[in-house]
C-alpha cells in the first residue's frame, strides 16, 4: 500500500510542497521491525463515520489513543474541511501523532481534507483514498513534538538536521493509516484546480457524491458541506482495541 517513503537527504524533505512520498515497508510498533513487511502482522481495524462542516467526529481505539475528525482552523480565510489527528484521550494539543508522522510540513498534505492550499472542495474528496502514519508510543511522540519544536525554532542548522533526522527515524516505526470518502455534499468552487490537483479533479466522477447549488456568489474554492468516510488502521499485532470494536489479524500494509 502506498504511503511515504523515508528520503533521508536532509530536513527540507519535510517542507516541500506538494511532496507525495510513498513507503517503502509498513512499520509495526515503536518496538522495531519484524522482518520483510510481507511477513509482519498487524492489528487492522476499521472505523466508519460522517461529519458535517464545522464539526468533529472521534473514536477511541484502544491503548489511551483516538482517531479525530477535527474541522479546519479557519483564521479568518473561509477556509471548509477537517484534518485527520491522533493523540491521547485527554488530548495533547499541535503538533498530534498523526501530523508528525505524515510529511511535508506546511504544505498540501493527505492528512487535510479540505479548501487549503487552493485546493477546491471537489478537488478534496476526488484525491482519494489518502493514507497516513501516526505514532502510537507516548514517549515518541514526546519526543517528536520537541524535534518538531526545533525545526521550527531558531536553533542552528546543525540541531535543526538532527532533529529532521531523528523525527525521519520515528516515522520508519509508526504505524499506517487510510482515508477513504463515501459519500460527500459539497458546493464546487468555480476556479480551476491547481496544478498539482489536476489529476485528482478528473477523478471526480469515482468518488460519490452531491453537489449543493451556493447560497450566495459562487467561490473560487466552493465548501465541503458533509463527508461520509471509513477509515482502515493498521496498528502492532499486540494492540488492544476496546472490547465492542471488531479487529483483525492481518498482513501488515505495504
Amino acid at each position: 500500500m502506498p504511503g511515504f517513503r523515508l528520503v533521508r537527504a536532509g530536513f527540507a524533505l519535510l517542507f516541500l510542497p506538494g511532496l507525495i512520498l510513498s513507503m517503502g515497508r509498513s512499520p509495526v510498533s515503536a518496538e522495531g521491525f519484524a522482518g520483510p513487511a510481507a511477513q509482519r502482522v498487524c492489528t487492522r481495524i476499521e472505523l466508519t463515520g460522517e461529519v458535517n462542516a464545522g464539526q468533529a467526529w472521534s473514536a477511541e481505539i484502544g491503548e489511551g489513543w483516538v482517531f479525530r475528525v477535527v474541522p479546519i482552523p479557519d483564521s479568518g480565510k473561509r477556509y471548509t474541511g477537517w484534518d485527520l489527528v491522533m493523540d491521547r484521550l485527554q488530548g495533547g494539543g499541535y503538533p498530534d501523532a498523526l501530523l508528525l508522522a505524515t510529511p511535508p510540513y506546511g504544505s498540501v498534505n493527505e492528512r487535510e481534507i479540505g479548501t487549503t492550499f487552493g485546493m477546491r472542495a471537489q478537488d478534496a474528496i476526488a484525491w482519494e483514498p489518502r493514507r497516513f502514519q501516526f505514532l502510537t508510543s507516548t514517549r515518541d511522540l514526546t519526543q517528536a513534538k520537541m524535534e518538531y519544536s526545533t525545526l521550527f525554532s531558531g536553533a542552528d542548522a546543525a540541531a535543526r538536521s538532527e532533529a529532521s533526522s531523528q523525527l525521519m527515524r520515528r516515522m520508519e516505526g509508526a504505524s499506517t493509516g487510510r482515508f477513504e470518502v463515501l459519500d460527500a455534499r459539497l458546493t464546487e468552487g468555480v476556479a480551476d484546480p491547481p496544478p498539482f490537483a489536476q489529476e485528482w479533479a478528473a477523478h471526480l466522477s469515482r468518488v460519490p457524491h452531491t453537489l449543493v447549488p451556493p447560497s450566495g456568489t459562487p467561490s473560487p474554492r466552493g465548501e465541503l458541506l458533509w463527508v461520509r468516510f471509513s477509515v482502515l488502521l493498521w496498528l502492532p499485532r499486540q494492540w488492544r482495541p476496546p472490547l465492542h470494536m471488531q479487529a483483525q489479524a492481518v498482513k501488515c500494509a505495504q
